[in-house]
């Protein structure tokens, strides 16, 4: 049962941060930390490097979200670049 908050008959906003936050981990998979994927330029691939799975690009952004202000996509390929 939410608590209500006194004298307002809404629950206490707490409990709607908990609901809140609880909606979010639902929508939003655990994020995976950026320097689990390589960038390929040659064959302009992103690689899961513990499976060495090919990713598309929306899915890596998806996954990691963004990194020093852009897309993680683009920071791997500025600085996650693998060389053959």
């Amino acid at each position: 049962m939410k608590k209500k908050a006194a004298g307002s008959g809404r629950p206490e906003k707490s409990c709607q941060v908990s609901t809140l936050r609880q909606t979010l981990e639902k929508r939003n998979p655990s994020r995976v930390p950026i320097d689990q994927f390589r960038y390929d330029p040659v064959t302009q691939e992103f690689i899961y490097r513990p499976t060495g799975q090919v990713w598309k690009r929306g899915g890596v952004d998806a996954v990691v979200g963004r990194v020093e202000g852009m897309r993680a996509t683009e920071w791997l390929k500025r600085y996650g670049a693998c060389v053959k």
